[in-house]
């Protein structure tokens, strides 16, 4: 699918030319997903939905809800101690047990009582299931606290069933596996969470990790320049970093990587200076609107919702004053 999607953000290229040497025209995204599959469009389609009658859909009903969007400026104080707390993420939580549940897990977490907090998630989660993302990830934070990271897993596992493609899941399970040493399934976590949140640092600096584990020297040096530049860190200390992401002192349900405040980048990383994508050879325009995970909060999915870049408007032009 990577391939597929490179295949068509690139538009006119060598490969579609083998299919359709006239170049673009309306059928360019067929000659594109021919190009990428080794398939004739006609045959990928019906083995795609082949595929797709053949997967095991989830057996959990999801609430209908409207969905509110609530734009917000990034929050100027970090979460304390580096932890993911705060008390949005449960408003999409339909069941009153589930949810007294989870905000006092959240409370007892807040004050650094994991295993209560992570007794009281476990209630919730026990009532809720997979079906709500904020109840899962934050029922694995209190188990990572506690390293229970085989439970943790299985939570974070069973709700990517529910809702795949989750950012933030992908990044709590590339915490397991990174402490684990697993840089195969590490790199895997973390560039899916890359694919829907490019511009969050701790993907980057995880990554500039996993690139060293696996000797993937370019994987390694995009990772660290993107790292850099989020973080304002200078690559060396970006290095430095990264090889504290899998020690055994780190707190996982902390994000211990720093986020670079605006007004403290050079002018020209400023928020619209989009970092080189670390899994996707350095492009990033298809996922521009992607932003860090900390700072605002979504009601609306439970999860940390994107800070959104600060634009500096220009004053009014001055009105013109006739002449006499």
């Amino acid at each position: 699918m990577r391939t597929l999607l490179q295949t068509l953000a690139q538009g006119d290229t060598a490969k579609v030319h083998h299919f359709n040497p006239d170049g673009l025209g309306k059928d360019n995204d067929r000659h594109a997903v021919e190009a990428a599959t080794g398939l004739t469009f006609a045959a990928f389609e019906k083995a795609w939905l082949v595929h797709v009658k053949k997967q095991p859909f989830p057996k959990v009903s999801l609430p209908a809800s409207e969905e509110i969007v609530t734009l917000k400026e990034s929050s100027k104080t970090p979460a304390k101690d580096g932890r993911e707390i705060n008390f949005w993420d449960f408003t999409e939580v339909h069941e009153p047990a589930a949810r007294r549940a989870a905000h006092l897990g959240e409370l007892l977490r807040e004050r650094s009582r994991m295993a209560a907090a992570a007794e009281e998630f476990s209630k919730a989660y026990r009532e809720v299931g997979d079906r709500y993302p904020s109840v899962s990830n934050k029922y694995a934070l209190s188990l990572l606290a506690l390293r229970r990271l085989d439970e943790a897993e299985r939570v974070l596992q069973g709700s990517l069933k529910v809702h795949p493609g989750s950012p933030t899941t992908q990044v709590h399970l590339g915490r397991i596996y990174l402490t684990r040493g697993d840089g195969v399934r590490a790199k895997e976590a973390f560039l899916e969470a890359l694919a829907s949140d490019p511009f969050d640092p701790e993907i980057h600096v995880s990554l500039t990790r996993v690139g060293e584990l696996l000797a993937d020297v370019p994987l390694h040096d995009r990772a660290r320049k993107a790292g850099s530049i989020l973080t304002g860190l200078s690559p060396e200390e970006v290095d430095r970093l990264a090889r504290k992401l899998d020690g055994k002192e780190r707190d996982l349900a902390e994000k211990n990587v720093p986020v670079l405040h605006e007004s403290a980048a050079p002018a020209g990383e400023r928020s619209g200076a989009a970092p080189p994508d670390a899994g996707m050879g350095g492009n990033t325009g298809a996922h521009a609107g992607g932003h860090g995970r900390v700072e605002t909060n979504d009601p609306r999915s439970g999860m940390p919702s994107p800070a959104l870049p600060r634009v500096k408007l220009k004053p009014p032009p001055t009105p013109l004053t006739p002449t006499p």
